[in-house]
């Protein structure tokens, strides 16, 4: 009897849970779908309870990463920005090199050909990345005459004499998160945390590539 009391206990809970994860993903407006297109992978993040979309953000993934390690950030961003068509980017897939400003600039305009080819018309434009993509698109925005600003998230730079210049001097608005503790490879001096005049410089012990924050 108390084999079958726990078993049916079990039974209800499981059916609970899938009754919540239901009305969760009913009630969720925001779709995500993955995009594969000119050899550039792309996940695509938006509000479908609102159609007009006016601004496109753009985020490269870091090194090593793929842009389904983005998917939370991705879908909070779309929750609470529903004119905002929200992009991962991984502009090198397969690839743990993920800097190099050329392929960064041929993934934007592969995006942007794909909001053309689906009828979204954007006004505004914002690219970035995270960690080595921040440098990518940092480099990328000089190039591009029509984007209106940087986002970052921990962006790197490989040449470190750059430091202090290369984020201070994309003459256009930017944003830029950062760290305070050291990766394997990468120190809070070489990451956005440099930028920043108050900036608090905590060096950890390497340990499975997690330390940072």
């Amino acid at each position: 009897l108390q084999h079958k009391s726990n078993s049916y206990t079990m039974l209800v809970l499981l059916s609970f849970v899938l009754f919540v994860l239901t009305i969760t993903s009913v009630f969720s407006a925001v779709t995500i779908e993955t995009v594969k297109k000119d050899g550039k992978v792309f996940k695509v993040f938006q509000d479908n309870s609102f159609t007009t979309k006016t601004t496109g953000i753009i985020i490269g993934v870091g090194t090593a990463a793929k842009t389904d390690d983005y998917i939370n950030i991705g879908t909070v961003i779309a929750e609470n920005n529903k004119d905002v068509i929200f992009f991962i980017l991984d502009p090198v897939p397969g690839n743990f090199v993920k800097y190099d400003d050329n392929s960064y600039i041929n993934s934007v305009i592969t995006i942007k050909q794909w909001t053309l080819d689906k009828l979204i018309p954007i006004n505004y434009w914002y690219i970035g990345g995270h960690s080595a993509s921040g440098e990518a698109a940092a480099d990328a925005l000089k190039k591009l005459s029509d984007i209106q600003g940087f986002i970052g998230f921990d962006p790197f730079t490989v040449d470190i004499s750059t430091l202090g210049n290369k984020y201070r001097e994309l003459n256009k608005p930017s944003l830029i998160w950062s760290f305070q503790k050291e990766s394997c490879f990468v120190n809070p001096n070489k990451g956005g945390v440099g930028f920043y005049e108050h900036a608090v410089t905590l060096t950890t012990t390497c340990q499975n590539n997690v330390i940072y924050n």
